[in-house]
């Protein structure tokens, strides 16, 4: 893992499989773990919304899926890329 000189570390939220139909599958959201353990994350849905969390543990309590998504940290050379898949509409994707 690598961290960043000022302490905050970014990442990718990947979701392998989509249970709520809401925000699809591959990279949903961009996040930042700040050195205080906030953990604040960025939809990359239509709604590009802003959530904060208390740390990366509460966020993916919250976000998790029961490991159905995943944290992939940027610049983490032996992370997985994420796997392309064929786009799936959400009911948060413009017509």
């Amino acid at each position: 893992m690598t961290t960043q000189s000022n302490g905050m570390r970014t990442f990718h939220l990947v979701r392998d499989e989509d249970e709520s139909g809401v925000s699809g599958t591959g990279e949903v959201a961009e996040g930042v773990l700040f050195s205080n353990s906030k953990a604040v994350i960025t939809w990359k849905t239509i709604h590009k919304s802003v959530c904060i969390y208390d740390s990366l543990a509460e966020m993916l309590a919250v976000h998790g899926h029961g490991g159905r998504t995943r944290v992939v940290w940027d610049g983490d050379e032996d992370a997985p890329a994420p796997e392309k898949k064929a786009e799936k509409r959400t009911v948060l994707d413009e017509d």
